[in-house]
This record gives C-alpha cells, sequence and structure tokens, in this order.
C-alpha cells in the first residue's frame, strides 16, 4: 500500500472531480495537498467542506474525499483552503 502521491484521484459525491497535484510539507509536521478539481465541480463544493483521505477498492490506492459543506458557505475558488475531516475516537 503507498500513502498520498501526486495523480491519486479526489472524489466528491462518488463522482471523480480531479487528481492530487503536488504535496508540500510546511510548519513543523503539516502537508499542504494542492488539487487540479473540475472546474464544473467547483460550483458544487462549499468552502466549509472537509476532506478525508480514504482508500479506492481492492488496489489500495489513496483517495481523497470531498464531503459536506452547506448551501449557506460559498463555492470554492482558486486557492480556496478545505479543512480536514479528522477520524472520531470511539470509547467503548
Amino acid at each position: 500500500m503507498n500513502g498520498l502521491q501526486k495523480g491519486n484521484n479526489i472524489w466528491f459525491s462518488g463522482v471523480k472531480i480531479g487528481t492530487i497535484k503536488k504535496l508540500e510539507f510546511y510548519g513543523k509536521s503539516q502537508v499542504r495537498v494542492i488539487m487540479s478539481i473540475d472546474v464544473k465541480a467547483q460550483n458544487y463544493i462549499r468552502t466549509d467542506a472537509k476532506v478525508k483521505i480514504s482508500s479506492d477498492g481492492f488496489i489500495g490506492n489513496k483517495i481523497l474525499v470531498i464531503d459536506g459543506g452547506t448551501p449557506a458557505a460559498r463555492a470554492i475558488e482558486e486557492n480556496d483552503t478545505l479543512g480536514i475531516e479528522r477520524a472520531s475516537s470511539q470509547k467503548t
């Protein structure tokens, strides 16, 4: 299994909408992911949408999945930043 890489797919509502263009390290241990998203899809993705890393089927390639966003937030534009969806920790 590989980690997140340039060229991996980006999905929104079950549809492939783009690819990872570049990965950059910054700060102490943070990574900036530069995405190339289809222009037509940008109108549906809101600035408060969240991004998470997932796996693509049996092969296990990493993908980014964009989830959520509210109608009240504006549509994304070039150079906008999206937040990440943190994994929830369950207590039993």
